[in-house]
């Protein structure tokens, strides 16, 4: 019986040997996933208490204690603000070339507007406000 044992172990060593640690990382798989469920449940809590907290002084908009935005929702809300923002930038891109082709078209209109906006910031260079050309040109047009 001893013999049909030792027999047995050595034949069957690296076959129990591979099983076991294949276990072994399965459940240590298992522990890692349940772990990083938790820690972004966490994490999303904290996060909407703190969104929260930010409304309220920002914006005065209260929700009731305990209460928090859906996570959909707060995409949603992230969503439409990067639309925003972005549509925002497009805008100011095409007043400053319009701009800047109603300056190149009027070279007059350029030196007054320069002139007129020019200003000097902290390093000592001389910046213009593209806004204030804008609406100077939008003015000029009118």
């Amino acid at each position: 019986m001893k013999n049909y044992m030792a027999t047995h172990v050595d034949t069957a060593r690296s076959t129990m040997f591979q099983e076991s640690c294949d276990e072994v990382r399965n459940r240590l798989v298992a522990m890692c996933k349940q772990v990083e469920q938790s820690m972004g449940l966490q994490t999303d809590e904290i996060f909407m208490k703190m969104q929260r907290d930010y409304m309220e002084v920002v914006s005065g908009t209260q929700l009731p204690q305990g209460q928090m935005m859906p996570k959909q929702e707060r995409k949603m809300r992230s969503d439409v603000a990067q639309t925003i923002e972005d549509f925002e930038k497009e805008a100011a891109e095409a007043a400053k070339v319009a701009v800047e082709q109603e300056l190149l078209a009027d070279p007059a209109a350029e030196q007054s507007s320069n002139a007129d906006t020019a200003s000097f910031n902290g390093n000592g260079h001389m910046e213009t406000s593209i806004e204030e050309s804008a609406q100077k040109s939008i003015a000029n047009q009118h």
